[in-house]
């Protein structure tokens, strides 16, 4: 991982217990922002990794480079069938599909204001 250089909590910009420090206006400090900011960067960092990797696997792209060196040393195709993404597609579809409204239809005419009160 990077390294930010991140100020920790309890800094000469944080109060005694660690909890952010105001100017005269009553706005945070600059270096509390910052403190914030960095955090919210370092928690977020192995999320943005995985959605990178997730990216890869779903776009065939899932050969490493030493991999993809030792297949050409062998006079081999660099070849991908991805079954994943029809996987992820068939399931995003399911879940998209079970996401409507169901519509309820009267049995009898007598029956169409509550069909229509359940819809």
């Amino acid at each position: 991982m990077a390294d930010y250089n991140i100020p920790q909590a309890g800094g000469p910009s944080d109060g005694p217990f660690g909890e952010p420090t105001y100017d005269e206006a009553g706005f945070f400090n600059l270096a509390t922002l910052r403190r914030q900011y960095y955090d919210y960067l370092y928690v977020k960092m192995p999320e943005v990794e995985e959605w990178k990797e997730s990216g890869r696997y779903y776009h065939g792209a899932q050969w490493t480079p030493k991999e993809i060196a030792s297949l050409r040393k062998r006079r081999q195709p660099v070849i991908t069938s991805n079954r994943i993404v029809r996987k992820i597609d068939a399931v995003v579809g399911l879940v998209e599909r079970l996401k409507q409204d169901p519509k309820a239809y009267p049995r009898t005419p007598k029956q169409e204001g509550g069909a229509e009160l359940a819809t």
